[in-house]
């Protein structure tokens, strides 16, 4: 599944650098909330489960597309980029969306599948 995200987002680096000229940082961010960042929650409680090398890849094509978005250089600091988009790394999107399922879990039971609602 980090495969396909990774090919979903590998994708975006190009719009990204060729919008960045054209678009104000306010309008850049938008089109990485409305494309990019839904692609990277989907899925995440499940995937990101994984051992953090098979993440590194993910987290190194975000980090590229912050850059990019920011149009900053490579030796920017990733703590820097995400503060500057308020984004959170993908391991901390991964807990925060662990504890949004146990939350709904607890007390919404009927917003989670069937699956999730003995948990």
């Amino acid at each position: 599944m980090i495969i396909i995200i990774y090919n979903k987002l590998i994708k975006f680096t190009g719009i990204f650098y060729k919008l960045r000229t054209k678009l104000s940082i306010t309008w850049l961010k938008a089109v990485y909330f409305a494309f990019v960042h839904p692609q990277i929650l989907y899925g995440i409680e499940l995937y990101a489960n994984t051992c953090p090398t098979y993440l590194q890849k993910l987290v190194k094509l975000t980090n590229k597309i912050f850059r990019i978005l920011l149009n900053q250089p490579l030796r920017t600091r990733v703590v820097e980029l995400h503060n500057d988009l308020n984004v959170l790394p993908v391991k901390m999107l991964h807990t925060q969306q662990l504890l949004v399922l146990v939350f709904k879990c607890l007390y919404h039971r009927n917003s989670v599948t069937v699956m999730f609602r003995n948990y």
